[in-house]
């Protein structure tokens, strides 16, 4: 599903998501597909349905554990902070303080949807007005993203630095942010669409 929405088949994408049904009432299964769902359909221009996954992830996502809340939000990140409430937004930014504090080390990246924890923190430190909290986090997941050789992710965590240099009126440095995200798309081939990505 996340290769073929990488590739821009949208069609294969969305023909991918998985039936709720065969979750088999797990609450970490029910959340993964309904959390995937949610991201997929917003990005995909779907956002009616979108809402709707998206609040079936969260009614069970906010009654289990924060660990599953946490590795789950980098996937549907975009939605949460488009469609998502008030209440959604704070439940995932205290999700991941939460991990965050009991950790040994620095979470970089979620396995479960092959995406950077850095870009997921910042965008819901932005659109919760925290906005060098947001700063730290994108540049924390750029410095990963970098280290790692995750283009993508830097390219997301561009784009998020791009959004507080702008709220900063520094749209000199919001443009050449900008540029050097899409740079990185257009060089591997890859739909991401950054202007779905939350700037707030």
């Amino acid at each position: 599903m996340w290769i073929a929405e990488l590739r821009g088949d949208r069609s294969m994408a969305l023909g991918l998501l998985v039936d709720p049904a065969r979750a088999g009432g797990a609450p970490t299964a029910i959340t993964q597909i309904h959390g995937a769902a949610a991201g997929m359909l917003y990005r995909t221009g779907h956002h009616a349905e979108a809402r709707r996954e998206l609040e079936t992830w969260f009614e069970v996502a906010s009654n289990g554990e924060d660990e599953s809340m946490s590795e789950e939000t980098p996937a549907l990140v975009e939605c949460l902070v488009a469609l998502g409430t008030a209440e959604m937004v704070r439940a995932a930014h205290e999700a991941f303080e939460a991990r965050a504090a009991r950790a040994p080390h620095t979470i970089v990246y979620a396995t479960l949807q092959g995406r950077c924890t850095g870009y997921a923190r910042g965008a819901i430190a932005a659109s919760l007005g925290f906005e060098h909290d947001a700063e730290a986090r994108f540049n924390e997941g750029l410095t990963a993203a970098e280290r790692e050789r995750c283009p993508l992710d830097a390219a997301r965590c561009l784009y998020g630095l791009a959004g507080v240099a702008e709220r900063r009126g520094n749209e000199a440095e919001a443009a050449a942010r900008r540029e050097a995200a899409a740079a990185i798309c257009d060089r591997h081939g890859v739909s991401l669409v950054v202007d779905q990505l939350p700037r707030a």
